[in-house]
């Protein structure tokens, strides 16, 4: 019989797991649930609006990009059954992952784009064939560190070289005023150098904010001049790609956490690296791994990149019927706003 600490106990962890991906515990309609923070329901709300509208704009072009990696060891071998209380049957431990390549591409929503882009890669005119993928493909070792996480290997100034070379490729297709669609990656939201710190002293925070006119007094206390330097920069401040973007005419669009379903370029990396590790035995090579690697992307031709948009799209048009199904229940229930607010901010911990 299983203890009853041990249950509470695990109750627990899976409570702060729930917390950690940004969903509230509260009442509604006389049941304990588990719901997003109102915070995030905001930017998914806002997301969806964004690329339906986007979608039905057939003069809008969607640019998708991201970061992937893959390390030597990769591989895709079929999955067996087996008891798992046999203690003859026990499955190879993976070696470390160590060394990986580290990709970094944008994709773009054919449908909308030059005709020569709807083609398959190999049927382009050569001088056509390089395309949005190919011509904003960056592929480079990363370290050797297990602990760091792959997104540990970009960093702020690689990725501003790499977004002028995606605005770069946007001018040579001609495609203006395109949403950017990325993740909320820390070093996509850097923001310029000078910006304010919490980190920063008394004196250096009092004279930015006589130099930019932020009401403030020389007796308060750091932490109050941070709160007021804080919202300043929030609501001035842009990080340094959006600055980008928009200088470019184009304009970027966050991904709302917890819905990577809706970007179609991990489709594209699933697709990429199974073509790798499928090709995977024993005598695998890190050099191997990367000729493989830019063989896989060689070969990637446009029908299969247009499929892993359409479908991201269909997650969108299925996720905003969905939201709007629970909008209509809530009426058809009448709970009133002031209720559901108070639902949202209940906490059980």
């Amino acid at each position: 019989q299983e203890s009853k600490k041990s249950i509470a106990s695990a109750e627990r962890s899976v409570r702060r797991f729930l917390a950690r991906l940004g969903y509230k515990r509260g009442k509604k309609k006389g049941m304990m649930c588990y719901r997003l923070k109102e915070e995030n329901i905001k930017k998914r709300d806002k997301y969806v609006q964004v690329m339906t509208n986007a979608n039905r704009d057939n003069s809008t072009q969607i640019v998708y990009m991201d970061e992937s990696y893959i390390h030597k060891n990769y591989h895709r071998h079929d999955d067996s059954l087996f008891d798992p209380n046999d203690e003859q049957d026990l499955e190879r431990i993976a070696q470390h992952k160590g060394k990986r390549y580290c990709f970094i591409a944008a994709i773009i929503d054919n449908d909308k784009s030059p005709d020569v882009l709807a083609l398959p890669y190999k049927d382009r005119p050569e001088e056509c064939k390089a395309g949005l993928m190919h011509e904003t493909l960056d592929i480079f070792e990363g370290g050797k560190k297990q602990s760091v996480d792959y997104h540990g290997m970009f960093d702020s100034a690689y990725f501003v070289r790499w977004m002028d070379k995606l605005i770069e490729a946007l001018a040579a297709w001609n495609v203006h005023s395109a949403l950017i669609v990325m993740d909320n990656a820390k070093y996509h939201k850097s923001l310029p150098k000078g910006t304010p710190k919490g980190s920063w002293k008394k004196r250096r925070m009092l004279d930015y904010c006589n130099e930019h006119n932020i009401a403030v007094n020389h007796s308060d206390l750091k932490t109050v001049i941070w709160d007021k330097l804080k919202k300043y920069v929030d609501d001035h401040i842009k990080p340094t790609i959006v600055s980008m973007a928009e200088a470019a005419g184009h304009k970027v669009v966050f991904l709302p956490p917890h819905h990577s379903d809706l970007q179609p370029i991990k489709l594209v990396w699933a697709n990429v690296k199974g073509t790798v590790g499928r090709q995977y035995t024993t005598h695998t090579t890190f050099k191997t791994v990367l000729t493989r690697l830019k063989k896989a992307f060689d070969e990637l031709d446009t029908s299969t990149v247009q499929g892993c948009i359409n479908k991201a799209n269909q997650h969108l048009d299925e996720l905003r019927e969905h939201i709007v199904q629970q909008e209509d229940n809530d009426e058809a229930a009448g709970i009133k706003d002031d209720e559901s607010n108070s639902n949202s901010d209940s906490e059980d911990e």
